[in-house]
């Protein structure tokens, strides 16, 4: 279950579909990513999709996760299982 949503324009097209706070073009994405962060219950569910491409961060970023959304963006969470917070869209490049 997603507790909280760091970036505004993702929390606002989780909430309401709309894509005016994020790149249109990862709107697909982004929306199978908080389904499967809404309905994962352990990091283990998240390591199953392949295809997203859950890792942990390291050094100052320890303890938070990333998924890859396309090309250098990621959405990167906390977890503290059933719960993610901080849900946050970056672009690493």
């Amino acid at each position: 279950m997603i507790i909280s949503i760091k970036h505004k324009g993702l929390r606002k097209f989780a909430e309401t579909g709309k894509t005016s706070g994020i790149p249109q073009q990862l709107s697909q994405r982004l929306k199978l990513i908080l389904t499967a962060l809404s309905t994962a219950t352990t990091l283990q569910d998240m390591m199953d999709l392949k295809a997203l491409r859950c890792h942990p961060l390291k050094g100052d970023r320890q303890g938070e996760y990333s998924l890859e959304v396309n090309g250098n963006w990621r959405v990167v969470f906390k977890l503290e299982e059933p719960n993610v917070f901080d849900v946050d869209l970056e672009d690493y490049h």
